[in-house]
């Protein structure tokens, strides 16, 4: 039951930090409110926001420091920390619920380092796995497996005690392996995808969430291979 709840939070945390104020790139990409839209037309609409631009990312630290820097008081709960969560992540977040994650996140003792995806990067997901996010949330055991992945259990880490080429083991059983570069900055690798930390050290409770900008697709199992 741990497993699941360290993946919820991770989602939840990155919602909080996203809401001080609207990333403009952002309010071009639909969130998952409207089910209609395929995968491909969100992931186009999403390259036409011009991603790759390095504002975007300081946008989104700004809003995060915004809305949990100074004196603003930090969540007792990832539960209380999604309360809040804006539509730039309220596909995980909204995974989290359907996953049924709340007696986890809503425990303030809960410790766990939470690697929380965006909108943006769970789009791209969706496309790569060429499926729609009604048919992941119907999917408890996919769902659960990709939150698991981002979800690393016991004591929660800063950003400043991740290490280059350092070893975590996730709530699946996986392994992730952290990269830090004095000019690119931190980023978490998986299997087969790398995301990049683009907000660090959101706290709730005894759980510290990053935000990335990459969904983590866990290894297929062997039987699958």
């Amino acid at each position: 039951m741990k497993l699941f709840v360290v993946a919820g939070l991770v989602l939840l945390l990155a919602g909080s930090f996203v809401s001080a104020k609207p990333i403009q790139a952002d309010t071009q990409v639909p969130t998952d409110t409207q089910p209609d839209e395929s995968p491909s037309q969100a992931w186009a609409s999403s390259v036409n926001s011009a991603y790759s631009a390095d504002g975007i990312m300081s946008s989104v630290l700004d809003m995060i420091r915004s809305m949990f820097g100074g004196d603003e008081p930090a969540a007792k709960t990832v539960a209380e920390l999604a309360d809040h969560a804006p539509g730039n992540v309220s596909m995980l977040v909204n995974g989290v619920k359907r996953a049924d994650l709340q007696a986890v996140i809503g425990d303030p003792n809960w410790e766990a380092t939470i690697f929380c995806p965006t909108n943006r990067a769970f789009r791209a997901a969706l496309l790569k796995l060429k499926i729609k996010i009604t048919d992941l949330y119907t999917d408890k055991t996919a769902l659960m497996n990709i939150l698991s992945y981002h979800t690393v259990p016991g004591p929660a880490l800063t950003a400043g005690q991740l290490k280059d080429g350092q070893q975590l083991t996730t709530v699946s059983q996986h392994t992730l392996t952290v990269h830090v570069d004095k000019v690119e900055g931190t980023s978490i690798a998986g299997a087969s995808d790398t995301g990049k930390v683009v907000a660090a050290d959101i706290k709730a409770g005894k759980t510290v969430i990053h935000v990335i900008d990459e969904v983590l697709l866990p290894p297929k199992p062997s039987a699958e291979l």
